[in-house]
């Protein structure tokens, strides 16, 4: 079950989509935590607005940064803008000439640092179309197991250093 997005966290819902262009803004809770780098930051790509606005949501809730993108050019060039993103969670089906699969590719090449989780409600790719250990998670998915999934791959360094 997705977490709810309560209106008291964010701007009215009115506002987000009025304010939307297309173009980059992080997540909106990241302007009330603090500049903690131990935060996950996550880009949130998905071409339906309302999806994107309940995952940023709902990852800002569990502590993470968040910035989003409705395509993969857009999410590229984010990705270069922000080097402090640490997860990509992208929808398969997008327009544009990429689509999430194509995008995950393509970060995992420039920034293989960076974690892929994937989605998609209209197909499952096989685990060798998913770059490096990157993860699927198919659509309606649970945002509290989007969440887990970030937050381990923010824990795992520390585990594996101590």
């Amino acid at each position: 079950m997705s977490t709810p997005i309560r209106a008291t966290q964010n701007p009215p819902f009115h506002k987000v989509l009025s304010g939307f262009n297309g173009t980059m803004r992080p997540g909106f809770c990241s302007g009330f935590m603090s500049d903690n780098h131990s935060s996950p930051v996550v880009l949130v790509v998905d071409d339906e607005p309302l999806i994107r606005l309940n995952a940023t949501g709902a990852l800002n809730d569990a502590g993470c940064r968040t910035y989003e993108a409705g395509e993969a050019e857009e999410a590229m060039n984010i990705i270069a803008r922000h080097p402090e993103i640490s997860v990509l969670f992208t929808d398969i089906n997008m327009p544009g000439q990429d689509d999430g699969l194509a995008l995950a590719g393509k970060v995992h090449l420039a920034r293989p640092d960076i974690q892929l989780i994937i989605t998609s409600g209209r197909e499952r790719p096989q685990a060798s179309a998913i770059p490096d250990e990157g993860r699927f998670v198919a659509k309606p998915y649970d945002m509290d197991v989007i969440s887990d999934l970030v937050m381990t791959h923010v824990r795992k360094p520390e585990a594996d250093q101590g």
